[in-house]
């Protein structure tokens, strides 16, 4: 929300998916491994998540000192060849943001983040099949998030 982050606003949703058992790090090799800012063309596994900062929004300055509030926008997009499993899993993301993300710690490398809350824009959104040869299918949320560094 203001202040410097020490990691990108995409890191730190990577890391509130893992926390909310939505996903796992790539490096655990676990069912819906989760990348930033990128999604390999053949993880090894079915389905998976990518996480990308995007565009924020300036919420104006605090009344003492002055300082830009922003949230910090970012897109999850998951893709499966069972569509019934990706509508299902990014629903559950989707549930999670609204229901469970209020003022919750974030630990990324052994900084400590304030996710105070995720406003999507927009519902789920089906994307489609992936091009090329895939079958996988890809659905995607955007939404902003209010983050600051614990200091």
């Amino acid at each position: 929300m203001s202040g410097q982050l020490d990691h990108n606003p995409g890191e730190v949703i990577q890391q509130l998916l893992v926390d909310m058992v939505l996903a796992t790090l790539p490096a655990s090799a676990g069912a819906w491994p989760v990348y930033y800012s990128w999604m390999p063309d053949d993880t090894g596994v079915d389905g998976d998540i990518g996480v990308y900062d995007s565009t924020g929004v300036p919420h104006g300055r605090t009344q003492f000192d002055g300082i830009q509030q922003l949230h910090y926008g970012f897109q999850v997009i998951i893709r499966n060849t069972d569509i019934a499993l990706a509508r299902t899993k990014i629903r559950a993301m989707a549930d999670g943001f609204d229901e469970d993300v209020l003022r919750r710690t974030v630990t990324v490398d052994s900084t400590n983040y304030a996710v105070q809350s995720i406003e999507r824009q927009g519902d789920v959104m089906f994307m489609g099949r992936e091009g090329g040869t895939s079958r996988r299918r890809r659905f995607s949320i955007n939404a902003l998030t209010a983050i600051d560094k614990i200091v």
